[in-house]
């Protein structure tokens, strides 16, 4: 196509047309033949956009050839450019824009100096990497890939009851802390499986600062309000007796929260204890974990006892076939202790 402006001062812009993909060859004259810039390269099928400039005044001729084709068009330029002598690739246009993929088979595609690049990286468990450039030379990029989940990051969870295990549907963004004395090289959640957000206090005795409850091994969380409405309302278990510790397959970190989510065994809730020195409720509350006295489930009635009181979180670990390990904090102590495994309580989430 005719070049436009034309006239022109410092540079014009040219729109070519390649029938087939293959070499293309662009030369400006003038009227005494003599050739002041040249541009060859491989190209597309399609429309590409091209700039000319020049410090040449009067009337120049532009040659386009893709052998066997040649035209050639007049231009007219007034001479007043200080970009020099130069043909510059603009990139493709009109229906000649493509968004080009590499997948596992393909390592490389045509790329021409003066496109638009944007390379989207994609690794499994990493998060995406993009960045934008227009290089006008050779270049190398780098990207440094970060895992889809750091700890330090929070996490939000869509809970749904259709898995037998969240009692309610909602939507929670945990935050997560590591670095715990006893257990530093571990990530936890920094509130309670089920909890709409982080305790505001050591004796916080709200429903939706405490989460959910659970017996041991069982899958099932209970919600329960202040005036003891407990939600699922089905019948309470009491008592439990199977010579099992807390199995994957029943583990409500694992089911909710994702893969390498799971209750802390007995071993770890005591090293933490110990290596914070909890003695009694201000060690687990003034640790980054923030435990609280979220209470419990009585083990005999399934009711709701010493919310803002006691903290009662779960181990995976059993001590018997009857009872099992739990973390107590309250005002006079803070221990790992076991007692029968019907009682309800809430629990605390880690992934190593």
């Amino acid at each position: 196509m005719q070049n436009v402006p034309n006239p022109f001062a410092e540079s014009t812009k040219v729109q070519i047309y390649l029938k087939n993909a293959g070499e293309l060859n662009l030369a400006v004259y003038d009227n005494q033949g003599k050739k002041h810039s040249q541009c060859s390269n491989s190209f597309e099928k399609g429309w590409h956009s091209f700039s000319i400039s020049t410090n040449e005044s009067g009337l120049l001729f532009l040659k386009v050839s893709d052998n066997p084709n040649t035209k050639t068009i007049k231009l007219l330029s007034n001479g007043s450019g200080n970009q020099g002598d130069r043909i510059s690739y603009e990139g493709p246009s009109g229906n000649s824009l493509k968004t080009l993929k590499s997948v596992q088979d393909i390592t490389g595609f045509i790329f021409y100096l003066g496109n638009q690049l944007q390379y989207t990286a994609y690794i499994s468990g990493y998060r995406e990497r993009i960045f934008l450039d227009t290089p006008v030379s050779s270049q190398t990029y780098t990207l440094t890939m970060r895992p889809s989940f750091v700890c330090g990051d929070s996490i939000t969870i869509n809970h749904d009851t259709s898995g037998g295990v969240a009692p309610v549907n909602k939507t929670v963004t945990y935050g997560t802390v590591t670095n715990i004395p006893g257990a530093t090289s571990k990530c936890w959640i920094t509130s309670n499986l089920g909890a709409d957000h982080q305790a505001t206090a050591k004796n916080d005795a709200t429903e939706p600062s405490a989460g959910w409850y659970w017996q041991f091994n069982r899958k099932q969380g209970y919600k329960v309000t202040n005036n003891n409405t407990r939600t699922p309302n089905t019948a309470w278990i009491n008592p439990i007796n199977d010579n099992l510790d807390w199995t994957s397959a029943n583990d409500p970190c694992t089911l909710e929260m994702g893969n390498g989510w799971r209750i802390p065994t007995e071993f770890e809730w005591d090293n933490v204890n110990i290596s914070g020195g909890w003695t009694n409720l201000d060690g687990p509350w003034n640790s980054d974990l923030k435990i609280h006295a979220a209470g419990l489930l009585d083990a005999a009635t399934g009711y709701l006892n010493t919310r803002g009181v006691t903290g009662n979180y779960y181990s995976s670990t059993q001590y018997n076939a009857t009872n099992a390990w739990f973390g107590h904090f309250f005002t006079g102590g803070s221990w790992i202790t076991w007692w029968p495994k019907a009682n309800g309580c809430t629990l605390r989430c880690i992934k190593d």
